[in-house]
Formats: C-alpha cells, sequence, structure tokens
C-alpha cells in the first residue's frame, strides 16, 4: 500500500497578487501631505483600470509601478502621499524599468483622457488639480487614513467617484479610508 502525505493545515494562497501586510510605522499622529489627491486614485487601480495583471513578471514590479504611477501624476519623493500610494514603503535604490515606466505613463495618459472627457470644467491641468490638495494622513500597519477638509469637497470630483472610500485593497495590503472633516 502507498503512502499518503498529510493534508495540509490550511488551504493554499488563492490570489498570488496579495502581499503580506505592509510594514507601515505606526505613526499614531496624522502626517501632513500637499498630494492628498494622489489616494484618490487607488480606487481606480482596485476597479481593473488598468489590470495589474499588466505588469512585469518582476517580484517588485507592483511597488516600482505605483512609484512612477505616483511620480507621473505628479507626487515628489519627498511626499509621505507617495509613500502611502506604495502601500507604505517607497522603492529605494532601484530605479524604474522602462517597461514599468511606459506602462505608468499609459496609465495616467488614459486617466487625463477620462478626465478631461467628463471633468472639462476642473481647472487644467485636471490630474494634477486632483492631486495637488493639502490634507493628513493617519498611517498605522494595514490602514491608512487621508483626511481632508469639508471645503476642498468638488462636484466634478464626487462625480467622477474619485474620492470615494477604495476601503480593502487586497493588491496594497490595507485598507484605505477617504475621510472630510468640518
Amino acid at each position: 500500500e502507498q503512502a499518503h502525505e498529510p493534508l495540509p493545515t490550511q488551504p493554499p494562497l488563492v490570489d498570488d497578487l496579495i502581499p503580506p501586510p505592509p510594514e507601515l510605522p505606526d505613526t499614531g499622529c496624522d502626517l501632513p501631505t500637499a498630494q492628498a489627491g494622489l489616494l484618490f486614485w487607488l480606487g481606480q487601480i482596485s476597479t481593473g483600470q488598468p489590470a495589474l495583471e499588466d505588469l512585469p513578471p518582476r517580484d517588485d514590479a507592483l511597488p516600482l509601478w505605483l512609484r512612477a504611477l505616483g511620480r507621473a501624476l505628479g507626487c515628489d519623493d519627498g511626499d509621505v502621499a507617495l509613500r502611502a500610494f506604495c502601500g507604505g514603503e517607497l522603492p529605494h535604490g532601484v530605479d524604474t524599468p522602462p517597461d514599468i515606466d511606459a506602462l505608468a505613463q499609459a496609465t495616467v495618459s488614459r486617466w487625463a483622457a477620462w478626465v478631461d472627457a467628463l471633468a472639462p470644467d476642473l481647472p487644467a491641468p485636471r490630474l494634477q488639480h486632483i492631486c495637488r490638495r493639502p490634507g493628513t494622513l493617519h498611517i498605522e500597519p494595514g490602514w491608512i487614513e487621508l483626511r481632508l477638509s469639508l471645503d476642498q469637497v468638488e462636484t466634478p470630483i464626487r462625480r467622477l467617484g474619485l474620492d470615494l472610500d477604495p476601503g480593502w485593497l487586497p493588491w496594497l495590503g490595507c485598507v484605505v479610508k477617504v475621510r472630510y472633516e468640518g
């Protein structure tokens, strides 16, 4: 009779895109950002626009692409919003490969055309207008909360659905919340 291997005690991971939770600092305080609207775009990524499957097969493709995407949207490396956009950790010491940079540029071009068509009343340049807004980020392991002033609500951005809570983003490994405060 043949010996059988014992069954695993846990089911195998279904989705290889789900990273382990990011190593976010437990700040317990709010970190100021000048690019708070950058996090609005995380919801567009989670809806499949663009598909994460389009990334090249590299272990570091997702963080490199997110960093390139954030930079293409006009965010500086020194702004905490870019770190949050990348899930809490910026890839350092690695140049963005040309194929990943091209994918980020193509994504930004598609988003620009989408915003131009559906929100022509936003001031130009529209993508930068959406991203450039002061706010605070509360960052804890597995949780990023963006807090904006209530006077920053803009009807065209609301109509686009950009400032809705993305919620749990399994590919980013954390929950992202957007809050307007009076």
